[in-house]
């Protein structure tokens, strides 16, 4: 039983870990693997930073269900009005 519970929290801070995704430093597209560390696109469930020194434009409609954070000196940007943003019972925080 030890040995499963020992288990169960490791996955857990994993998926505690994998939930905040944060961006790299440069300009970028959301939809670009290579804006992203990990080099993933982040899912509409996991908190996004924008860190300073890097731009994310929406290069498409994004539907996102958690916190994303413009830190000091990130950008996010939408080049076209179609390429909206919406968050969902989540904070845009800047």
């Amino acid at each position: 039983m030890k040995k499963l519970l020992t288990i169960a929290v490791n996955l857990g801070l994993c998926f505690t870990l994998g939930a905040q995704v944060n961006s790299l430093p440069g300009s970028f597209n959301w939809t670009d693997p290579s804006a992203w560390s990990g080099g993933v696109v982040p899912t509409s469930g996991q908190i996004v930073n924008i860190v300073n020194g890097s731009t994310v434009a929406l290069n498409i409609p994004i539907v996102h269900n958690a916190d994303i954070n413009i830190l000091t000196g990130g950008t996010l940007a939408s080049y076209t009005p179609i390429n909206d943003l919406t968050v969902n019972n989540a904070n845009l925080i800047n």
